[in-house]
């Protein structure tokens, strides 16, 4: 079973589940794999899953979102399956509208961060902002199917999201 998280960085999420895991960086830690998500190295029907954690948000939403996801659409055998992680721009809106009515703006350098990223070199932009709706239309619109958004605790800036090929 080939399963790959994209977008490891320096923290992978998904260890405990046998992922191998890649970035566009090189040595990174627990770095296995090393390629651009808009051109993956593998054959067509050839993965079982994907976890792209934290990655489309860095590609731009006009013109190399949904070619990424296509990608990896072609990647993943039939009946496999592909978890997206990334910022939720309806929750970040809702708590931007928060923070300004209860006068709590020394939060807002932490809301740049989930909207903007960290900025600290030029894989660390983002182009990309996503709601629950428009990446589940997204990768509907890819081919994906039983497309789910998944209730988390953890990391509550973003959006997660399941669906099968």
């Amino acid at each position: 079973m080939i399963s790959i998280e994209i977008g490891s960085g320096n923290y992978p999420r998904f260890i405990e589940e046998g992922y191998l895991h890649s970035d566009i960086r090189f040595n990174l830690p627990h770095q296995e794999l090393c390629f651009d998500i808009k051109n993956l190295p593998f054959k067509e029907n050839s993965v079982d899953a994907f976890a792209v954690v934290h990655c489309l948000e860095h590609l731009g939403w006009r013109l190399e979102v949904e070619p990424a996801l296509k990608e990896l659409y072609r990647a993943i055998k039939p009946n496999g399956h592909i978890y997206v992680i990334a910022p939720n721009l309806l929750y970040i809106a809702n708590l931007i509208i928060e923070l300004e009515d209860n006068g709590l703006m020394d939060k807002w350098w932490d809301i740049m961060q989930d909207i903007y990223c960290i900025q600290d070199m030029p894989e660390n932009f983002h182009k990309s902002g996503f709601t629950p709706n428009a990446i589940s239309e997204i990768m509907t619109r890819v081919g994906f199917r039983d497309i789910a958004v998944i209730p988390h605790t953890k990391m509550e800036c973003a959006v997660h999201v399941r669906g099968y090929k």
